[in-house]
């Protein structure tokens, strides 16, 4: 069985039947990254000092299960990490994707209602050009 470890303050550090951290309330949310992060760091502080306490006492044994535990904790924080940048960066893509489908839309109802100023002036052009040209072929028929 291993022996208790204690943080720098002399206060005993609770696990739980893993070698976990053993919680305090509730478990940190997503949104609450930064404070996971800071335990999990101050877990691998302790659980380094434990390491060297058990080698200066000649416990190899628990050092290197200590030791083990580390490389655990450092590739689930990493793990923890990873995925949460994934997370970030997903959400990032998506509202860069919503703006720009936003933009997009706007663009093309622009466009709709500038296509549509287009055409009803192209129209009245158009009225406009045989309403000439009908009374300029009145006039030339009149002069013949």
């Amino acid at each position: 069985k291993s022996s208790p470890i204690y943080r720098e303050n002399g206060t005993r550090a609770a696990f739980d039947g893993r070698g976990h951290p053993a919680a305090r309330g509730q478990r940190p949310t997503s949104s609450s990254a930064k404070t996971e992060e800071v335990v999990v760091n101050e877990f691998c502080r302790v659980l380094e000092d434990h390491r060297k306490k058990c080698e200066e006492k000649c416990k190899y044994v628990e050092a290197d299960v200590a030791l083990n535990r580390l490389h655990e904790l450092r590739i689930l924080e990493e793990n923890r990490q990873r995925q949460a940048m994934r997370s970030k960066q997903i959400a990032e893509r998506v509202r860069v994707e919503e703006a720009h489908k936003a933009e997009f839309m706007q663009f093309n109802a622009e466009w709709d209602r500038r296509m549509k100023l287009f055409d009803e002036k192209a129209g009245e052009l158009e009225e406009a050009m045989k309403s000439r040209h009908t009374e300029e072929l009145s006039e030339f028929k009149q002069n013949i």
